[in-house]
């Protein structure tokens, strides 16, 4: 096996990951629509937790997705205390194990996927195992023998587990993860499994097959099927291109078409798709793939008799790589140095490079393929250096390591040194048989490499025939629709001509009048319809535009309110009135906050609670710098509410919360503040803010305490037609009951009835 062989494996890196990464952000919308209508049940924990699985896999790691996620897992588990589903429990635990992964926590993440796997065990929901089983095979290195064996273990139970459950998108690209793990291991059965998976993938009408595509070109170009991997390949390339697939992706198709076209002494063509796949790789900054493909390049020039141009391309390589890489590495790269250097008679240099391959001898990830290069480059560097006992002695280790592991290609080079060492020495019999030996291997290798270069021909024809055939049938077409026009304007010349000669003539031109006469009201009066039309859509849009511009400026003039309060606490040193600016303040934004979601959205005449109590939490937590000392639970019920209910309800939440968290955990205790909005029965519900504080102190009487907070709530309830009831046991909790009307009114004005 060659080093371009081995290289192309590097770049054969498995690249199918979770499946809740192929939720789209228009999947996502879609699912948080289907889950606002749906009703606790499976539905819903499924829509939550894939919903979940989504901000896991957004790029960015951001904590705020993580958050997001979090809420929805522990709605499920809210959800199945009641269901008591082991099915929901299983799949709750692998979101949260895709949670860990993603924080960086694999231990931990790698024993939730057992745990899930164990309790889906016990039901009979085949997806979600399947789904476990697919994921708990992505903990195992393919680079290992022994693991590799039990990933492969693991993908080919999902296979059969989403067979069960009829999941035949997930099915086909465990198919595609099958076929891969088998390309590493050189299995022959690779390539039966990926013309399953794109079986599979056809029967969805599944677009994306360039993945399926490269695997099965790598697994023909080892076989030496040079035709059917290059049929393969440029299918995978312009599978891609077709699709706008600009992704590193591509990086590894050039790649392979690059080892396709060195295997055959096409080096020119291999060198344009290897520079290809290098471009590729330098713009996604890929380290890795620059230093493997520029290793390529300098060595295809190499075999282009260019060794000049061979250090000049190695310089380019990401010199990290020349350090820390593996030992292997290092010994395609020290050895494409040495050979550089000795066509260009550096002695000291390609000595140097000898010494550090020497060196690399004894690392134990050395394989027997690299053992034996190395010994032959110190055949050669000694036998350059005309001492020939030395190349001897190194001559025969390689030969001897090179018989361990039936090496065809070492086995040549070998013959090649032993007739070149035996001339050096004198030893013209034992030359002349090795020379026959030599001549014998490379004509027969000749012979191999035109087969080769003729299946590629013959691929390269057949693509190029086809794309003639296309040409010309495009043509014939269009010559068929010209000679269609042609008959058609002949056959109504004939027609006008037959028609002349009736008498009925002038009864079908009144006729075709009336028709006429017909038509033209018809448009007029459709035109007249179509400029009504536009007129309504112009003030529909116009009136929107209006509402949206009255939102922006209150929300700007309560911006502009909330800088004069700030501007006034400069000037006042008393504790009492700086708290009650600063109240001031929290009031005002939590009303600026409804008019500036208003304009910030779609509709313009009600509010998303959900949302918005989430947003004025956030700031209240930022405006008191809680740091993580109060931490906030939220149980609510997706609920829109017109402007002229939303703003008290506003107020009365920033009062609520405001207090607790000045007064309900003294001394920097650490609390809980927990916010429901849950629907009682048709159109009533039921807000209710909790805290575990110390509570109300006992004097206190609630509405005629002389609180203004507790005046505003109380009058706001009442403006909402609402109750309002404190209860302190041992915390605070405030519940206000009110009835969801429907029926959008007038701007709301600020009540003063709690004066």
């Amino acid at each position: 096996m060659t080093d371009r062989f081995w290289f192309l494996i590097y770049l054969m890196l498995i690249n199918i990951s979770s499946f809740g990464q192929n939720i789209t952000r228009h999947g996502a919308d879609s699912m948080m629509m289907a889950l606002n209508k749906s009703k606790p049940g499976s539905d819903r924990i499924n829509l939550l937790l894939k919903l979940a699985q989504f901000h896991i896999f957004k790029p960015g790691e951001k904590q705020i997705d993580f958050d997001s996620a979090i809420v929805f897992i522990n709605e499920v588990k809210a959800l199945n205390r009641t269901l008591n589903s082991a099915a929901a429990h299983g799949y709750q635990i692998l979101t949260e194990s895709y949670l860990a992964r993603e924080k960086g926590h694999k231990e931990a993440a790698k024993n939730m996927v057992v745990k899930a796997i164990t309790i889906l065990e016990t039901g009979d929901n085949k997806d979600y195992l399947g789904q476990a089983c697919y994921e708990l095979s992505m903990y195992y290195d393919y680079r290992d023998p022994q693991e590799i064996s039990k990933k492969i273990s693991l993908v080919e139970r999902s296979i059969d587990l989403f067979r069960q459950a009829g999941d035949l998108e997930r099915r086909a690209q465990s198919l595609e993860m099958l076929g891969d793990l088998y390309t590493q291991k050189l299995d022959d059965r690779q390539i039966p499994v990926l013309k399953e998976a794109l079986a599979a993938y056809d029967s969805i009408k599944h677009r994306e097959l360039q993945g399926v595509y490269v695997l099965l070109g790598t697994s023909y170009l080892y076989r030496s099927d040079y035709g059917q991997s290059l049929f393969y390949l440029l299918k995978a390339l312009r599978t891609a291109q077709t699709l706008g697939d600009t992704s590193i992706r591509l990086c590894q198709i050039n790649n392979l078409l690059g080892q396709l076209y060195t295997n055959i002494d096409k080096w020119e063509t291999a060198l344009k798709y290897l520079n290809d796949g290098l471009n590729v790789a330098k713009k996604y900054n890929d380290n890795y793939s620059i230093f493997i493909l520029t290793i390529t390049i300098a060595t295809t020039y190499l075999s282009l008799e260019k060794p000049d141009q061979t250090l000049k391309t190695l310089t380019a390589a990401p010199q990290q790589y020349s350090l820390s890489g593996s030992a292997i590495e290092k010994a395609i790269l020290y050895g494409a140095y040495f050979r550089a250097h000795l066509k260009l008679d550096h002695h000291r240099e390609a000595q140097l490079y000898c010494d550090s391959l020497f060196r690399l001898i004894n690392e134990k990830t050395i394989d027997g393929v690299r053992v034996s290069n190395i010994y032959r480059h110190m055949t050669n560097y000694y036998f350059f250096e005309q001492q020939y006992a030395k190349a001897r002695y190194y001559l025969t280790k390689s030969i001897l390591s090179n018989s361990k592991i039936n090496y065809e290609a070492g086995h040549i080079q070998n013959l090649r040194l032993s007739y070149k060492l035996d001339s050096a020495q004198g030893n013209y019999r034992s030359a002349f048989d090795h020379l026959i030996l030599y001549k014998a291997k490379t004509d027969s290798m000749s012979s191999q490499k035109t087969v080769r270069q003729f299946q590629v021909l013959g691929v390269e024809h057949e693509v190029g025939m086809k794309e003639d055939s296309i040409k010309l049938k495009n043509k014939d077409i269009l010559l068929l629709k010209q000679d269609n026009i042609l008959q058609k304007t002949n056959l109504r010349q004939s027609n006008l001509i037959k028609d002349v000669t009736i008498a009925a003539t002038i009864l079908a031109f009144i006729f075709i009048g009336l028709l006429y006469r017909q038509y033209k009201q018809k448009q007029k009066n459709n035109l007249t319809i179509t400029k009504k039309n536009e007129l309504l859509q112009h003030y529909l849009t116009e009136k929107e535009w209006l509402l949206k511009e009255i939102h922006h400026r209150v929300k700007n003039n309560l911006q502009i309110v909330m800088s004069l309060l700030n501007s006034q606490s400069a000037y006042i040193e008393n504790e009492p009135a700086l708290t009650a600016i600063h109240d001031s303040q929290h009031r005002v934004h939590a009303m600026s906050l409804i008019h500036q979601k208003l304009y910030n959205t779609e509709n313009v005449s009600t509010i998303d609670m959900s949302s918005y109590i989430r947003e004025l939490v956030s700031y209240l937590n930022d405006s008191f710098n809680t740091g993580q000392r109060i931490r906030f639970e939220y149980n609510i019920t997706p609920l829109e509410l017109d402007v002229s209910q939303a703003v008290p309800l506003g107020l009365i939440l920033n009062e609520a919360i405001t207090n607790s968290i000045k007064y309900a955990f003294p001394d920097n205790r650490d609390g809980i503040i927990n916010i429901s909005l849950t629907n009682t029965a048709a159109n009533h519900y039921l807000l209710n803010i909790a805290d575990n504080g110390v509570g109300m102190p006992a004097h206190f009487t609630g509405k005629k305490s002389g609180s203004l907070g507790m005046s505003l709530m109380a009058g706001l309830s009442e403006d909402l037609d609402g109750s309002f009831t404190m209860e302190s046991n041992p915390g605070t909790i405030i519940k206000i009951s009110f009835v969801h009307d429907q029926v959008v009114k007038r701007p709301y004005i600020f009540a003063t009835s709690f004066a």
